[in-house]
């Protein structure tokens, strides 16, 4: 009698447990795989949103000459104004990150992109190459407008003491080649305005003090280029542009009559120019554009008021 195999049952039944286990392993995996790249990409977009929503801010940037400039930018969609601010210290000390410039970086918050250079002091380079980094500061960031998102019609140089002064004269000889360098030559470093912040206007005025005089010594090559170096000698011949100009009523360094003077000629001209006076204060006015002074905010609102006014299409 033959024998009759018998099924065994147990071990369909065990493929079947076994099917339905690595079925449920790759279902597994795979919604593993689903859902940590959705959370991938919904995570990639969050970071892209918090970048978008971010100012750009780029320190240490090489511009012209191996000067550097520090730039922050708001956030917005369409191309924002520029203020390039020029620090002060006689043409000798100081750099981008002293002075105003945290007092100017608050223009950010309105709207406005703001970058603070750096430039050849007098003890590396006499005049005019200060002036020559100021106009090519200019150019450098009128190439680059697309990148930083600024509109290059729309850009204000403002400076303090021997930093107003680089911004008046780089700003008023703009429609001459005096002071053209080499880098973007296609470029002109035409601007909409300045904002002066105890400046020096003359350079061959007798009201000077005598520590004033002595930097002055230290910047030029000699006696002759004051004329040059002067913000005053362009009133005549150069570009008139609208003009805020600080100053202080205690000022020993460069006394008030001097802005004054300067302010009621560039009228006389023609040009467009304003002039505030801030009581008691002296030449470092630095001090009186402090975060956390009295009025400053009132100064904010005038300068931002000037922006728009020389922005303004």
């Amino acid at each position: 009698m033959k024998r009759v195999a018998k099924k065994h049952k147990g071990s369909k039944k065990s493929k079947s447990v076994y099917s339905n286990l690595y079925l449920g392993i790759i279902l597994g995996i795979v919604a593993s795989v689903i859902i940590g790249g959705s959370y991938f990409l919904w995570n990639k977009n969050q970071r892209e949103q918090a970048d978008h929503l971010r100012p750009l801010e780029v320190s240490n940037l090489i511009y012209c000459n191996g000067e550097k400039l520090d730039i922050k930018v708001p956030i917005s969609e369409k191309p924002v104004p520029l203020v390039i601010y020029v620090h002060g210290g006689g043409w000798q000390w100081g750099s981008k990150v002293g002075g105003s410039a945290p007092y100017f970086y608050k223009l950010v918050d309105k709207g406005v992109a703001v970058a603070s250079i750096n430039y050849h002091l007098s003890g590396r380079a006499r005049f005019p190459s200060a002036v020559k980094d100021v106009q090519c500061a200019v150019k450098y960031l009128k190439f680059h407008a697309s990148q930083f998102n600024i509109d290059s019609r729309k850009i204000i140089l403002a400076g303090q003491s021997a930093g107003g002064n680089l911004a008046l004269v780089s700003g008023m000889a703009s429609n001459t080649s005096k002071f053209s360098s080499e880098s973007f030559r296609e470029i002109l470093p035409d601007v909409s305005g300045v904002i002066s912040i105890g400046a020096i206007y003359d350079l061959e005025s007798e009201a000077l003090s005598k520590n004033t005089k002595t930097n002055i010594k230290l910047y030029l090559q000699d006696d002759g280029q004051a004329y040059d170096a002067s913000p005053s000698s362009y009133v005549k011949g150069g570009t008139l542009l609208p003009m805020l100009i600080f100053h202080g009523d205690n000022d020993e360094s460069i006394p008030y009559a001097e802005a004054e003077n300067f302010t009621k000629n560039v009228q006389s001209a023609g040009g467009d120019a304003n002039i505030v006076l801030i009581k008691n204060a002296d030449h470092n006015l630095w001090s009186w554009f402090g975060l956390d002074r009295p009025n400053s905010d009132s100064r904010l609102k005038l300068i931002e008021e000037f922006i728009q006014k020389v922005t303004t299409e």
